[in-house]
């Protein structure tokens, strides 16, 4: 307003933050007294705030701007004032505190109230992480469990329906998440200065140097440039999510499994087994080509190439760990022979003296881990040059294909690992070393059972114009005229017929358009990849049954042995009005409902929704939407499991997650529920490891809840007062 700059709709994100910014100001008073702090937690967090505002402040004046530096503390104090007074006058007097800046000077106080407004933000993560209360969203575990007992709920169906439960975050890439990776490790250490920092058993000493090392970390922040030089290309948001999974996720899935086995424990329940973990993680980076003409079939590959190499690292450095702490010499007799035959493998190769390391014959569970860690060091050696012999390829490059170790193999199947660690597990117990196997062995076989030997499950999404294209391009050339221009009848019976039939259909030699070529290289690069690394095919805009088996059909055709499952994604108004009767005319197709073996996935779009139908209407078509869906499910004895593509922002199906789990349509969850995970709020909820813990455990109390306890239906007449409101 100051400039004569009227905002629009264009610029609700930017006033939003603002909005907040104010917020902080209002509550706090740089290098002045804190007071009417509602708890202990807000006064809490209003002095470290105030600490690090004058530590930023402080930074100003010794870079030569003293002047700029009260010029800031003045404004914010004109801010306090304004927001309690609601006076304009003073408001009058900040604007012209604004105004008599200098154009370089009004940057530099821009930057310093963002910097601190992220400070803000960072002193608010560590409350939340210092806060043991539970759960920032909705009910903790625990909570959860004791209403669950009060309702008539035996301990022995919540534990059932935890083993039973499979909650899968898909994590997107998203232009709301413009804060560089750089920044956000900086913000990283700096959350973990200050929880070391409110610890009350530390000595003045001590936080003088935790106060000079988070005075050096926010002057990196300070000094290091908030946005990116260039556009992030796939590979770099892929790389992004991978550094999540390393940096927060690696730690908290083992401290979410932790969390469940304790809360079981404290309503007379047994802990769930060691090899299960009712969360997992798959991702779009890097799979998503639906309108992002950067991510072709070498981009996909690459990064499932990059996920398989970073699995094995992670699992590598976990059984070096692991050598330190299973030092017993007592062991089951199965597990005491394995350790003679593995101690004599490792004997006959060059390297045996480095890989058995501590390992001897009197020593057992090291023995066998010596030779998984021998297998593993050959695994992520093999997969990190196969990676850079990819990334050459792209690039033309002429580097040799790595060749595969056959003696010992590397490991390809999870599976033979965690069977190998479970019977590690078991001796010990049956030995009387239970305490020691549920530490950190049992951490890694959840590790293991969640993220695989790849990392991330890779999901691939796709418009269904450009398999329609593909397909007609296909049926020209042979003659048999364009698929495009067909009723969904004789699309339908094409596409099961030759998906019935023995002989090739697509000559992939036929000179296709660039687009159909990228269309159909995708389809062999998915024949061709291990399917445990990937998760769903997801058809963006699927507006009819033919969609799906237009996909199957181009999966056959490229030879997949193992087809990847196919998720139609409805997201207008019209195609969520229609979501429940093209799900019953895809069942009735009998070839595919002898594919799916009883299990259809199904995506719903909410930011598309609300665009299209507006946002009340858009939340009121989802919830018939999966209402009907469900409903077919049933009928045809098929469960459906329903993907949210929800966002960080209300807009976008955004809030609190907890409430809007037990929200949805009674019976549409049952124990199994995947969702999106965007941008920013990858972040917010899954940055730092305490915090992820948290956000995994409220997801499983209220997927719990949801499937022990659903919503009851609507009333006929709540139904008609929702119509006329998603009208009007």
């Amino acid at each position: 307003k100051i400039h004569g700059f009227s905002p629009t709709r264009r610029d609700l994100n930017f006033r939003g933050r603002m909005d907040r910014l104010n917020k902080v100001l209002g509550q706090l008073k740089v290098g002045l007294e804190i007071e009417n702090a509602s708890s202990s937690h807000q006064a809490a967090w209003i002095k470290t705030v105030t600490m690090l505002g004058e530590m930023l402040l402080k930074m100003l004046e010794n870079d030569g701007k003293k002047a700029l530096s009260h010029r800031v503390r003045e404004i914010i104090i004109l801010s306090v004032d304004y927001r309690k007074k609601r006076q304009q006058e003073i408001f009058n007097k900040m604007c012209d505190e604004v105004k008599s800046l200098s154009s370089n000077d009004m940057l530099l106080a821009a930057r310093t109230l963002q910097c601190l407004l992220d400070l803000a933000n960072l002193a608010e993560r560590q409350v939340r992480i210092d806060d043991n209360s539970g759960s920032t969203e909705g009910k903790n575990i625990v909570t959860t469990f004791e209403y669950l007992l009060s309702k008539g709920i035996a301990p022995q169906t919540i534990r059932q329906a935890l083993l039973s439960q499979k909650t899968e975050f898909v994590f997107t890439a998203h232009p709301t998440q413009a804060t560089r990776r750089t920044i956000l490790n900086k913000h990283k250490n700096i959350v973990s200065l200050l929880s070391r920092r409110a610890r009350k058993d530390i000595s003045r000493r001590q936080v003088a140097a935790i106060d000079a090392e988070l005075a050096r970390e926010v002057r990196s922040v300070w000094r290091t440039k908030a946005i990116r030089s260039r556009k992030p290309t796939p590979m770099d948001e892929a790389k992004g999510g991978v550094s999540i999974i390393e940096d927060a996720l690696w730690d908290a899935i083992p401290m979410h499994c932790r969390s469940l086995d304790e809360s079981l424990k404290s309503i007379g329940a047994k802990s769930l087994p060691c090899d299960v973990c009712p969360s997992r993680v798959a991702s779009w980076m890097g799979g998503d080509r639906d309108g992002n003409p950067f991510v072709t079939w070498q981009t996909t590959e690459n990064v499932l190439a990059l996920g398989r190499w970073r699995a094995a690292e992670l699992i590598f450095k976990e059984v070096d760990v692991l050598l330190w702490d299973l030092s017993m010499n007592k062991a089951s007799r199965q597990v005491t022979q394995l350790a003679k035959r593995y101690l004599d493998e490792l004997k006959i190769h060059s390297q045996a003296e480095y890989f058995l390391g501590r390992a001897n014959s009197n020593e057992p569970y090291r023995c066998v881990l010596a030779y998984i860690r021998f297998r593993l060091w050959q695994t992520k050696n093999y997969n990190e040059k196969y990676y850079t012999w990819l990334m050459a390829k792209e690039g033309e490059s002429k580097v040799p294909r790595p060749q595969k170790p056959v003696n010992p193999p590397i490991y390809e199947d999870e599976s033979e690992m965690i069977n190998l660690l479970k019977l590690l597990h078991r001796s010990l117990h049956d030995c009387g070393d239970g305490l020691i196997a549920d530490g950190r062995l049992q951490d890694l076989i959840r590790r293991i059972r969640c993220f695989g030997l790849h990392l991330l499950t890779l999901d691939v999404r796709q418009e269904s114009e450009r398999h329609a294209m593909a397909m007609s391009e296909i049926t020209n050339h042979l003659g048999l005229g364009n698929f495009s221009e067909w009723d969904e009848q004789k699309r339908i019976e094409f596409c099961v017929k030759e998906l019935k039939g023995r002989r090739p259909l697509v000559p992939w030699d036929f000179p296709a358009s660039p687009e159909t070529k990228e269309v159909l290289e995708t389809f062999k690069m998915i024949a061709r990849t291990d399917p445990r690394s990937l998760g769903a095919y997801v058809i963006s805009m699927a507006r009819s049954a033919s969609d799906v088996l237009c996909v199957e059909l181009l999966q056959k055709e490229a030879g997949a042995k193992h087809p990847m499952r196919v998720a139609p994604l409805f997201e207008t108004k019209q195609d969520l009005a229609n979501a429940g009767e093209n799900l019953r005319k895809l069942l009735s197709v009998d070839w595919y409902y002898k594919r799916i073996k009883g299990h259809q996935e199904v995506m719903l779009g909410y930011s598309d929704s609300a665009k299209d139908a507006g946002r009340f209407a858009s939340v009121w078509g989802l919830y018939k939407s999966q209402e009907s869906m469900c409903a077919v499910g049933r009928e045809m004895r098929v469960r459906v499991t329903l993907f949210h593509g929800r966002g960080g922002t209300v807009g976008r199906g955004g809030g609190p997650q907890h409430l809007a789990i037990l929200s949805q349509p009674p019976r549409s969850i049952r124990g199994k529920m995947r969702l999106t995970v965007q941008g920013e709020v990858i972040t917010k909820d899954f940055g730092l490891s305490p915090i992820a813990t948290r956000s995994l455990n409220c997801y499983a109390a209220a997927v719990v809840e949801a499937t022990l306890m659903p919503a009851v239906a609507p009333k006929s007449s709540w139904r008609r007062v929702m119509e006329k409101l998603a009208v009007e």
